[in-house]
């Protein structure tokens, strides 16, 4: 269990928050792009969130919450309204790992919602390593105002030529 403190809190969208947490200097935390970890509350309320940053990213950890009606944890992270809360973290977990590519291959991404959150982790990742192969990125969600990362996907795909930015909504909404 390390100790964290919230050094980020913002509003991705009214439904998506992003917070980023302080870890102690004198253990090192490494993970995999892709993995994540369980937050807790002083209450012992726990939940698992993967990890949003990617692993050669300076800190804050960053995980993307959403918020979910009547749900323990996101109720009082939402409510944090701001940084400076304790909370504690244990991890990392999980075997979703950065895929070989085949050379010659590209690599297909599809996330929904929150589920972004590895995504972004293992593309920001690949970006890190330079991103030679072919990597298309599908995004959805109910309706345009919840594609909370359009804009950074938008900046993303407009830097790097490998990568194409696609963004889908469930309600027939053109998203061009």
């Amino acid at each position: 269990r390390l100790p964290c403190r919230v050094v980020h809190w913002q509003l991705l969208s009214p439904q998506v928050l992003e917070i980023g947490l302080k870890l102690p200097a004198i253990e090192p935390f490494r993970w995999r792009a892709g993995q994540s970890v369980d937050l807790m509350l002083a209450d012992g309320t726990r939940r698992a969130y993967s990890i949003a940053s990617a692993p050669e990213s300076p800190a804050p950890l960053l995980l993307q919450v959403a918020r979910v009606p009547d749900g323990p944890m996101s109720s009082a992270l939402f409510a944090l309204q701001g940084p400076g809360a304790l909370l504690t973290l244990e991890g990392p977990y999980g075997g979703f790992a950065d895929p070989q590519v085949p050379p010659g291959g590209s690599l297909v991404l599809v996330a929904g919602g929150t589920g972004y959150a590895p995504l972004r982790s293992l593309l920001l990742h690949r970006i890190a390593l330079g991103l030679t192969e072919p990597v298309r990125i599908y995004f959805g969600a109910r309706e345009r105002a919840d594609l909370y990362a359009d804009a950074e996907l938008r900046a993303l795909a407009a830097q790097w030529p490998h990568l194409t930015y696609v963004p889908v909504c469930e309600l027939g909404e053109a998203v061009g």
